[in-house]
């Protein structure tokens, strides 16, 4: 296998050409190795919508397409993966490359056949992000905006090595999926297949279970707007911008490189400095109160009451074990309350263990990334019980 060069970031800017679906042209660093940018990106957001500073925004879609074929580029036309697409502070864990429930065959005729009714787990593995030459994907990707007018968008990605890599495709037949969603598919031969396809691909070099052993490479796209102008919203944060709710926090978020969040659910402001340093703002009969929190990841707080009626999924230790609404669906997991959830956090705090975000696998197929206080997650193992006993 050629050896590609390592990933180096590609720092762009970009400028809104529409409201609704804004086209947004980078001008990118120049590097040893042109295919650093084979990707564009779009945003789409409402017309005339405005996000909050603190405020978890949904209404996010980021458009990502295969520029590898567009015109004044030095490069060839080549199919990609995504590997992938996330805001610069948190990580992505969606499964681009997954297995699924069921079974597959790889038939005489060069086609594969799916049937989801039989069998364990698929022997290969399927990719949701393959992009050919020219060809885009629409991503939901909800922010939390900062005190910043600048959000960086991360897209990382892998290149087939094969040129000629319509021999290594297999895409998903659509057609039969309109009649029997949950029937048998077959993929075919990319350089046999008609132009519409499903939403999963199958990639020869990826196919194996295993590590991923593809180059990965990366690009970061900066945007300005409309982050340049949020909104303060006092209404929808608790009566206190997010500098007001700062300085009763006591965090200095001005000198200090913070990441902060207001939560609905529990009624609180959080700020997590770069050192997993937190402090809450909490208020409790209309009085705003600080309140020192365990160490966490800075960007821990975006899931906290994020689960049906505004409860917080999570795992926890020994130690700290509270009362619960019930065991969530992640095995070892508790649902709590947002009372409860703000006594596990005190519990945390006095044992000093940090509040994080951990991968586990729940089945053999896909894992899922959970809050844990004192429980570790190991992504590579069938997950059955948390190593904490009697969690």
């Amino acid at each position: 296998m050629k050896r590609l060069l390592a990933a180096v970031a590609v720092l762009a800017t970009l400028w809104p050409a529409a409201a609704l679906a804004a086209e947004y042209a980078p001008t990118a660093e120049s590097t040893d190795d042109p295919r650093e940018i084979a990707v564009k990106v779009r945003a789409i957001y409402p017309d005339g919508a405005r996000p909050v500073t603190g405020v978890r925004d949904d209404r996010w879609k980021i458009v990502v397409r295969n520029a590898t074929a567009d015109k004044g580029k030095n490069l060839a036309p080549a199919a990609i993966v995504l590997r992938g697409v996330h805001w610069d502070y948190r990580e992505d864990f969606t499964p681009w490359r997954r297995q699924l429930k069921g079974r597959t065959v790889e038939n005489a005729d060069g086609t594969i056949t799916y049937d989801p009714a039989h069998g364990s787990f698929t022997g290969f593995v399927f990719e949701a992000g393959l992009l050919r030459p020219g060809e885009e994907k629409t991503i939901d990707l909800p922010i939390t905006p900062q005190m910043t007018d600048k959000h960086d968008l991360v897209v990382a990605y892998s290149f087939l090595e094969n040129d000629d890599w319509k021999k290594d495709v297999w895409l998903e037949e659509s057609a039969p999926a309109r009649f029997d969603p949950d029937g048998p598919k077959k993929f075919y031969p990319a350089e046999a297949t008609a132009e519409a396809r499903g939403e999963l691909a199958i990639v020869r070099q990826t196919r194996e279970p295993g590590p991923d052993e593809l180059e990965q490479y990366s690009a970061v796209f900066t945007f300005g707007e409309p982050f340049s102008k949020p909104l303060l919203e006092d209404a929808l944060t608790g009566g206190l911008s997010a500098l007001e709710a700062a300085k009763k926090a006591g965090a200095d978020v001005l000198n200090e490189n913070y990441t902060l969040f207001y939560r609905p659910p529990l009624g609180a402001w959080f700020f997590v400095r770069d050192d997993q340093h937190a402090m809450a703002l909490k208020k409790a009969d209309e009085v705003w109160e600080a309140v020192p929190m365990p160490p966490m990841e800075t960007d821990a707080p975006e899931e906290f009451g994020g689960f049906e009626g505004g409860d917080t999924l999570i795992l926890l230790s020994d130690e700290i074990r509270v009362g619960g609404v019930g065991y969530g669906p992640v095995p070892g997991s508790t649902r709590l309350a947002p009372e409860m959830f703000w006594r596990a956090l005190r519990r945390a705090r006095e044992k000093e263990i940090p509040v994080q975000r951990v991968t586990v696998r729940p089945t053999p197929v896909e894992p899922v990334r959970v809050l844990s206080a004192g429980v570790e997650g190991n992504e590579n193992e069938v997950w059955v019980q948390p190593e904490s006993e009697g969690t």
